[in-house]
């Protein structure tokens, strides 16, 4: 692999996963505006634990499709940088 796609898939992929992190950790710990009854059988604390949880996975998830989709379109703006120089 050249040295020059392999930087830029790590700029773009760097880049587009920390603001995938950034956006996705705004809603990791945000609770609700009015009381949110937790399901019978289930405290509070839990439930909203839980809900933490699940949330904080989605950050893993959208954290990494943003970092593949910077990695992709780094790749697309050295295949338009080099299609222009041909």
């Amino acid at each position: 692999m050249n040295a020059v796609l392999l930087g830029v898939m790590a700029l773009g992929g760097g880049l587009a996963g920390w603001w995938g992190w950034h956006r996705a950790t705004k809603t990791v710990y945000r609770r609700a505006v009015y009381r949110i009854d937790p399901p019978p059988g289930r405290a509070r604390h839990e439930y909203e634990r839980s809900i933490c949880r699940r949330r904080k996975v989605m950050r893993m998830v959208v954290t990494f499709l943003y970092t593949l989709t910077g990695a992709l379109g780094g790749i697309v703006i050295l295949m338009v940088i080099a299609s222009q120089h041909r």
